[in-house]
């Protein structure tokens, strides 16, 4: 391996790292005793979606992921579908293939049920 490719997987390793932090805090957002922090999983939720809709449920941060890795598919991901990082994440996780779909499914739900419980944090 040379320079580059060695900056480029630690690069990819410190997005795949700073990316699982983004999902970790939309998912356990409202938990936290900061309104801000509500106010961050509730706005930045939409905004959120916006983006994977217009981006066909694919996050930019996984597309530079894989450029970087030199490659187009995500690591446990099912090789014929465009590169999901929740979805690959899940089957390290289990051991088992996840596919897109699954990890759509999973992200809304995480995600809207995040943002509706910051809504109620910020209502009450």
């Amino acid at each position: 391996m040379n320079a580059v490719s060695s900056v480029r997987v630690h690069a990819a390793d410190t997005l795949a790292l700073i990316h699982a932090l983004i999902v970790s805090f939309f998912a356990t957002g409202w938990v936290l005793p900061w309104s801000l922090s509500w106010w961050a999983v509730l706005i930045g939720g939409v905004m959120l979606q916006l983006m994977w809709l217009s981006m066909n449920n694919t996050c930019p941060l996984t597309l530079l992921e894989n450029w970087l890795r030199g490659n187009s598919t995500v690591v446990g991901a099912v090789e014929s579908e465009p590169p999901h990082f929740v979805a690959s994440l899940l089957s390290r996780v289990s051991g088992r293939q996840v596919t897109a779909f699954v990890g759509d499914l999973v992200v809304y739900g995480v995600l809207n049920t995040s943002m509706l419980l910051a809504a109620l944090r910020l209502w009450f």
